[in-house]
């Protein structure tokens, strides 16, 4: 939820005031609101609003029996999410290029945002032509290989999306990457254009992202197939060891 203050100052000012109260409560713990207002210097009108909005989108709580306000049940899923995106890519990077090289096609690594898929990582190979793929270029979980990742989500999530795709498509998709570890896309987003994908499930079977080689129907880029789906099971090894839930606080 944006954070507007209706005082004047601009949205920036505003942010840059709401990080300050969130740094205060992660570096001092559990604060009253009048100890924020001498930490801050912002008046108690301004911090009483500050301190409203940043409760309401769950980034503060207050407690209802000492008063104190302390960081907020939405920020532990913030980070995870954020370790996520950022450790997925670093640690596909290598078996992406080693695909790259050994099909001499673009590979992608698509990492869901919303109810898109959207490309993290692109590599093109040197030398060759291959398919130009725009790096901000999104996908819908409900076209071309974007069914296979909505095929891993739980079922209320696929129901949700069930007018966007039928349930007898997704259940094939499902069986297909279960008999073969990987699915392929045939002209579904660019006429002539082959994408073969594998979805990269967490250790605890959830999906965090898709790989995919993408490349002109004559090359027959489905012949990679196999190789695909055995790049996303050791990235999918790779993640589980370093990302958030290798800790002691994962699985």
């Amino acid at each position: 939820m944006p954070l507007v203050e209706r005082d004047g100052a601009d949205t920036s000012q505003s942010v840059d005031r709401a990080m300050t109260v969130l740094w205060l409560l992660a570096e001092r713990g559990p604060q009253r609101q009048a100890d924020l207002v001498r930490l801050t210097g912002l008046q108690r009108r301004i911090l009483g609003r500050f301190l409203a909005s940043l409760e309401q989108a769950g980034l503060v709580r207050r407690s209802p029996r000492t008063g104190l306000y302390d960081l907020g049940i939405a920020l532990p899923q913030l980070g995870r999410l954020a370790e996520e995106r950022l450790a997925l890519p670093r640690v596909a990077a290598e078996p992406l290029r080693e695909l790259m090289v050994r099909t001499a096609c673009t590979v992608l690594l698509h990492m869901r945002q919303g109810e898109y898929l959207a490309p993290a990582t692109v590599a093109n190979p040197p030398g060759v032509l291959s398919v130009n793929y725009p790096a901000g270029r999104r996908i819908a979980l409900w076209e071309g290989l974007g069914r296979a990742f909505l095929a891993c989500l739980p079922e209320i999530e696929q129901r949700r999306l069930s007018g966007k795709v039928a349930g007898e498509t997704l259940c094939a998709i499902g069986e297909e990457l279960r008999r073969d570890g990987y699915v392929v896309s045939r002209s579904m987003i660019d006429a002539g254009i082959t994408a073969v994908g594998a979805v990269i499930v967490d250790g605890i079977g959830q999906p965090v992202g898709l790989i995919a080689v993408v490349a002109a129907e004559a090359q027959q880029p489905e012949q990679f197939g196999p190789q695909i789906a055995d790049a996303a099971q050791v990235i999918a090894g790779m993640y589980d060891r370093s990302g958030p839930s290798s800790g002691p606080g994962g699985q």
